[in-house]
């Protein structure tokens, strides 16, 4: 019987499993696989508390940038927001000089990917008015025309900036 019990031992450890002798030796054979997954567990975790602790400090810092470009905007006035001292004029075609104006104040400021829209969510509400008058052009052929507002890629605050060809105006449009 005895030799039976060592044909199975002899057996079993040709295998690769362990004996009862072998037990012993367990703290002397490192797993190889360990180091391994728990690295990849901690990077895990890294990643997963990067991220909470940024969807947690996107509001705060959007909040803190907000207030300091509203800051920066009144001091510089309505007047040089968009870095002229007169908004653009538009020809009539009776001659008239015209000029698109903001009726609602913007949100702002304005972030990338973000939603443009009034002061407290608002609509925007745009109106043409004759540059000589001041008056908002309520009837005629300008009344009647469509708007599109398009997203431009780019900074646009230089003088240099105002006589484009269609095509640099074409290739700085955001598709």
């Amino acid at each position: 019987m005895r030799t039976r019990c060592m044909e199975r031992t002899n057996s079993v450890s040709g295998r690769g499993k362990r004996t009862l002798e072998s037990g012993d030796n367990e703290e002397e054979q490192p797993d190889k696989k360990s180091p391994a997954l728990a690295g990849d567990i901690v990077e895990t975790l890294k990643v997963d508390i990067l991220q909470m602790l940024f969807s947690s400090l996107k509001p705060i810092l959007q909040s803190v940038v907000s207030e300091g470009v509203e800051r920066a905007m009144a001091k510089l006035g309505p007047a040089r927001l968009d870095g002229r001292s007169s908004p653009k004029r538009i020809e009539g075609p009776d001659g008239r000089n015209l000029q698109l104006h903001f009726k609602s104040r913007l949100s702002l400021p304005l972030f990338t990917w973000g939603k443009v829209e009034g002061e407290q969510g608002a609509a925007i509400n745009i109106v043409l008015i004759d540059a000589g008058t001041g008056h908002v052009i309520t009837s005629g052929p300008e009344f009647c025309v469509k708007l599109d507002i398009i997203v431009l890629e780019g900074d646009f605050n230089n003088e240099g900036d105002e006589g484009w060809t269609q095509e640099e105006f074409e290739s700085l449009v955001v598709k």
